[in-house]
């Protein structure tokens, strides 16, 4: 989709050119997985416009990126294969021939108008009728014990029971084969299936050991961890939920990637223009010369080991975009 306004600002025109990239998913499940995610320009893969103003000549272009494919089945999409991701390079590059310093500012955000996934993770227990506590929400039910069970007995209405025996048999590791059984509920965990990491550049940074040895520590629910600065500490054994997301470094360009934002995608929607925030405001400023912020957008299919199965024939659409913020100019009464 292209967009070309035209605009009048305190130092002459200025042609803007907004590219969106488009982010599709779909996962089926028939005997096998299958996933296809898209990140694609409409019309140009480069935004190129020159606007010729009093003071200079301003270049604002927006490259979305590639397309990309994840096809996940059998042969890479079983316990011990390993997450499926794909990811996007976006950026925003200002030029100019000002002599006087010339920025503008721009929002990164997803809208996601389609989105059936479902969070699959959770544990399977032994029905416990006969220990049923009042509380009517999961944070109630919590609140009287730690040791209290949020569950549903048919995969519709939830409430809290009180200690529960877990079912030790691995086939019941998803809703559907724990809640085939009459014995059986289901106590669902908010942990994080499909998401999304967006990387930019950082400015100053071009050895590669300073840029890899720093990065960001994230729950399973991809909560921001405060403290926890390096791998070790964030993932300490095997049994830690943690992820660390390491900074990235491309070698040919001698750039470095840290994260600016991490989003759970797996039950996200949104209802509005606004869309779900990635970068509030970003602001790019150059003086009689080119600026420019690399993006990678990186999304991710985590891939549990457990059955996954609730997420059989689901979708998951959305957009990335990438929008200039222009004051609004004040009444004159």
């Amino acid at each position: 989709m292209e967009e070309i306004k035209k605009e009048s600002n305190g130092r002459g025109n200025v042609i803007l050119l907004t590219v969106i990239a488009i982010v599709t998913m779909i996962i089926v499940v028939i005997g096998a997985t299958f996933a296809y995610l898209a990140s694609s320009v409409q019309d140009s893969d480069t935004s190129n416009i020159n606007a010729a103003t009093n003071a200079g000549s301003d270049l604002l272009m927006m490259n979305a990126g590639d397309d990309v494919e994840i096809v996940a089945n059998l042969e890479n999409f079983y316990e011990g294969a390993g997450n499926l991701t794909g990811m996007v390079g976006a950026s925003v590059q200002l030029s100019t021939s000002s002599t006087e310093e010339v920025t503008y500012d721009y929002r990164v955000y997803l809208t996601i108008p389609h989105n059936d996934f479902e969070y699959s993770s959770g544990t399977c227990y032994t029905k416990n009728v006969d220990a049923n506590v009042v509380a009517d929400s999961y944070d109630a039910c919590m609140e009287n014990s730690e040791s209290n069970v949020w569950a549903t007995l048919d995969g519709i209405g939830y409430a809290c029971y009180g200690p529960s025996e877990k079912v030790a048999n691995e086939y019941y590791s998803n809703e559907l084969t724990c809640l085939s059984s009459s014995a059986n509920m289901w106590a669902p965990a908010n942990t994080a299936e499909l998401v999304f990491d967006l990387y930019q550049s950082v400015d100053g940074v071009t050895d590669a050991d300073a840029c890899l040895t720093a990065g960001v520590c994230v729950s399973n629910t991809r909560e921001v961890i405060p403290g926890l600065t390096n791998q070790t500490a964030c993932v300490p054994d095997e049994s830690s939920t943690n992820t660390w997301l390491a900074n990235i470094y491309d070698s040919s360009e001698g750039i470095c990637y840290e994260v600016v934002k991490t989003a759970d995608l797996t039950e996200l929607t949104t209802t509005d223009e606004k869309g779900y925030s990635l970068i509030d405001n970003a602001s790019i400023s150059a003086t009689n010369g080119t600026a420019r912020h690399y993006y990678r957008g990186i999304v991710t299919l985590i891939n549990f080991g457990h059955n996954q199965i609730v997420n059989g024939n689901k979708t998951f659409n959305g957009v990335l975009n990438f929008e200039r913020i222009v004051e609004e100019e004040p009444v004159t009464p």
